[in-house]
């Protein structure tokens, strides 16, 4: 039978253990904040984020979705468009009243 008492080594939390905790959490914390603050502070809409349409935006695909500019359409002055700049090909098309994709 085990002892009841915690003389095991290393079962009490120690203040470098207590430091790492708290490491871990401040990163996981500000990943999730950067993560909410790239979908969220993007000018596309998420269906367009997610360019895989897994339903999930990843954190590549948030990153990406900053990667973009805005034209005026050619095709309808009274919209804009914008277009991932590695290219140029339009990912999103927004007009005043009404939004819709390429």
């Amino acid at each position: 039978m085990w002892p009841l008492s915690s003389s095991v080594r290393g079962s009490r939390m120690t203040a470098r253990r207590k430091i790492a905790l708290v490491a871990v959490a401040l990163v996981t914390a500000g990943a999730g904040i950067a993560y909410a603050a790239l979908v969220s502070l993007s000018s596309l809409p998420l269906k367009v984020i997610d360019r895989d349409s897994s339903g999930l935006v990843s954190f590549g695909e948030a990153i990406d979705a900053h990667d973009v500019g805005s034209r005026a359409s050619e095709q309808e002055p009274s919209c804009v468009e914008f277009y991932w700049l590695k290219d140029g090909t339009v990912a999103y098309v927004s007009c005043t009243g009404a939004s819709r994709g390429p």
